[in-house]
């Protein structure tokens, strides 16, 4: 019988290999589900010798920073993040530290973690030393807000190493999906 066929036939795309759906404007979904998400990609290369940390770059002059703005206030944010790290230097050390952080609307930056020693490696045997390896790392924000959230990454030197994220073929990656509250 090809009753199911036929029924299918009769409402908008559902016979479709790619049908559409609208929905209302009072659709609401469970808590848990996605409703947004946005992946960012970072080839540029950003290195420092300074002891101070210095922000990750996307291009020239321009600071990485993922964003997305929730549309419920009971939202929260997934940011998950695999972001290549490397420490070089001439010495017997190459050593640095990352820090991540969320800025949410106008309120300052809050450092959700710092990896000390995180970059590079440590050679007893002074003959130098170059690592490259990347930092997967996850967390969950809460927003409380619709308001823009933005992250931001930083990086420092130890001991005078020259640290970097990126660069060449090195990808770092940054996904962000609202999770609905």
């Amino acid at each position: 019988m090809t009753r199911s066929r036929d029924n299918a036939d009769h409402y908008s795309g559902l016979g479709a290999s790619n049908p559409t759906v609208t929905l209302g404007s009072n659709a609401t979904f469970p808590t848990g589900h996605v409703l947004q998400t946005f992946n960012f990609f970072n080839l540029y290369g950003t290195s420092t010798t300074s002891t101070d940390y210095q922000t990750v770059l996307e291009s020239s002059g321009v600071a990485w920073e993922p964003e997305i703005t929730p549309s419920a206030e009971s939202s929260k944010v997934l940011f998950t993040a695999s972001i290549c790290v490397q420490g070089d230097n001439t010495g017997a050390e190459g050593r640095g530290e990352i820090r991540i952080s969320t800025k949410i609307g106008s309120a300052d930056p809050v450092v959700k973690g710092t990896w000390n020693e995180s970059i590079g490696a440590y050679d007893r045997g002074g003959s130098g030393v170059w690592v490259v390896k990347w930092l997967n790392w996850s967390f969950l924000q809460d927003t409380d807000t619709e308001s823009l959230v933005k992250v931001q990454i930083e990086i420092k030197a130890i001991s005078g190493a020259e640290v970097a994220v990126g660069g060449g073929t090195r990808l770092s990656t940054v996904t962000l999906q609202e999770i609905a509250g």
